[in-house]
């Protein structure tokens, strides 16, 4: 019986990989109108972007220093010092500031919170949702007066904090109330396969219960395939996860089959029908 599980977890997992999307864990970032050229890809923690500490750095033409013995980050420019401390508070020009998210090792990497190493730089830093785009304007462009932006769209990436006021806030809305796993909601539409999907009749429940906590669901019925948030009266199967983990486990950041029997998240219902999404969508391009 474990071996026929192990099987099926495995599969689900592979189903994962197929059908989350890309920008889901990784936006794209230009500086100055130009892509920010990173030997590691940006990752996504809890809302926030993180991204590898010398690129940033010395993108925004700041001097950079790691001290092994402390775990700490120090960068420069002009009259300006921030400090990172992996895994604990930053400081600018000796001012703690409390992160959310604090800088962190990833596959051998230091990643940075991009906006606060940014605007604690004197960068500005906005979002561009049709793009999945973080647009970072450096110091000597940003008194370049700019086009006014839609005040309807506004300038910020989803769940990134605002302007550095000493502390980061942790409840600002997204943009468009997108969250990273709605924004794989919106994936799983677009890629939808009636053909596939033809007889089928269910509906998936997701709780996610960490990151952006909510009630989504995704239904496969008369060749269509509708996602939305709140929960349904009677789902098929139901899956409780954190999303981060969701969407890590979906890119392979996370072991899925160790995650799922140490009751890291919770499959209520047929494994075989989580299995089987992958099959009634597109691969992504």
């Amino acid at each position: 019986m474990r071996k026929k599980c192990l099987i099926i977890i495995f599969t689900f997992l592979m189903a994962l990989t197929l059908a989350v999307p890309a920008y889901a864990g990784s936006p794209n970032i230009t500086l100055d109108g130009n892509e920010l050229t990173l030997d590691t890809p940006p990752i996504i923690d809890n809302g926030r972007t993180l991204v590898p500490m010398r690129a940033i750095f010395e993108a925004l033409g700041a001097g950079v220093n790691w001290d092994g013995a402390t775990n700490t980050v120090t960068a420069s420019v002009g009259d300006t010092e921030i400090q990172l401390i992996i895994g604990g508070k930053a400081f600018k020009n000796g001012a703690s500031v409390n992160l959310d998210v604090p800088a962190k090792l990833y596959e051998g990497r230091t990643m940075v919170p991009l906006r606060f190493v940014s605007e604690a730089l004197g960068a500005s830093v906005n979002w561009d949702g049709s793009t999945q785009t973080v647009i970072i304007t450096s110091p000597s462009k940003a008194d370049t007066p700019q086009p006014a932006q839609d005040p309807e769209e506004p300038a910020e990436p989803p769940s990134e904090p605002p302007a550095d006021t000493g502390t980061e806030d942790t409840n600002e809305p997204a943009l468009n109330r997108d969250t990273p796993f709605e924004q794989y909601l919106v994936g799983l539409e677009k890629r939808f396969v009636p053909e596939k999907a033809e007889g089928v009749s269910r509906t998936y429940q997701f709780v996610i219960n960490k990151g952006h906590p909510g009630k989504y669901y995704v239904t496969i019925k008369d060749g269509l395939c509708t996602t939305g948030e709140g929960e349904v009266d009677s789902s098929t199967i139901t899956i409780t996860v954190g999303e981060q983990l969701w969407l890590d486990i979906a890119g392979g950041k996370v072991d899925g089959t160790v995650a799922y029997f140490t009751g890291k998240f919770e499959v209520d219902g047929n494994p075989n029908y989580v299995a089987d999404l992958t099959k009634f969508f597109a691969r992504p391009e």
